[in-house]
């Protein structure tokens, strides 16, 4: 079933939320030998959430899409240092993470008609698609 493109960024917004708080979390406890990873998929998934906000912001919608889910990557995050380390054996973590966020660009854009909103679709799939990158070049745990 076709969604409205505002419903999409929205579903897209929300996938970004939540992997944020998780984030936030995982930049205070990785070790260095991830540090750089995290630090570089925070800025990206910011960037990209800007991007999505500003869409949603010009379409009169409110761009904070915060959920449940957000606050549960913080709690999980949180607790796989506490039984674990946040140093490589976290990239398996990390790419779990980041697949899940690639299966909600894709749901989103599986739900969006193609000639409905066609620039700011491009934007999502060139997000997913920058993603998408990013996941097949993070070390193998």
């Amino acid at each position: 079933m076709a969604e409205k493109p505002t419903t999409c960024l929205h579903q897209v917004n929300s996938g970004i939320q939540d992997v944020l708080k998780g984030y936030e979390t995982l930049k205070e406890r990785a070790e260095p030998a991830i540090a750089g990873i995290v630090d570089d998929l925070d800025a990206m998934h910011r960037r990209h959430a800007a991007e999505i906000g500003a869409r949603l912001v010009a379409y009169g919608e409110n761009a904070d899409d915060a959920t449940l889910r957000g606050t549960f990557n913080q709690a999980l995050t949180t607790v796989r240092d506490w039984v674990g380390d946040m140093g490589e054996d976290a990239l398996s973590f990390i790419r779990t993470g980041e697949q899940r966020m690639l299966d909600v660009y894709d749901a989103a854009l599986a739900a969006w008609e193609a000639h409905d909103a066609p620039k700011d679709r491009e934007i999502v799939v060139a997000q997913a698609d920058e993603l998408r990158g990013r996941v097949e070049t993070l070390p193998k745990a």
